[in-house]
């Protein structure tokens, strides 16, 4: 299913783009591969495809963040589990 930007917009923002930003964006737009990629249409706008561009930026920060809270917990585990043999060993 191609996406499009959603109709329920609550926000319309701007956003500061680089030259280079501006290059990779119309490489995008001007890419039927990239837009089978991306999932748009290949007619998409460039305010579309930048839209999805920005929705899978979020979706691997989001990753990204849980990745690290796993890891997180994972060592809090780790430093839990220590401890507690630590007091058994003292008390043994």
């Amino acid at each position: 299913m191609k996406t499009t930007a959603r109709s329920n917009v609550a926000k319309r923002a701007s956003i500061s783009l680089s030259a280079r930003d501006l290059e990779d964006l119309a490489r995008i737009v001007s890419s039927d591969s990239a837009a089978r990629v991306l999932d748009v249409a290949p007619d998409a706008s460039e305010a579309s495809v930048l839209h999805r561009v920005f929705e899978l930026g979020l979706k691997q920060a989001f990753e990204q963040l849980d990745e690290r809270g796993y890891r997180e917990l994972a060592a809090d585990s780790e430093r839990a589990a220590y401890t507690q043999a630590a007091k058994a060993r003292r008390r043994g």
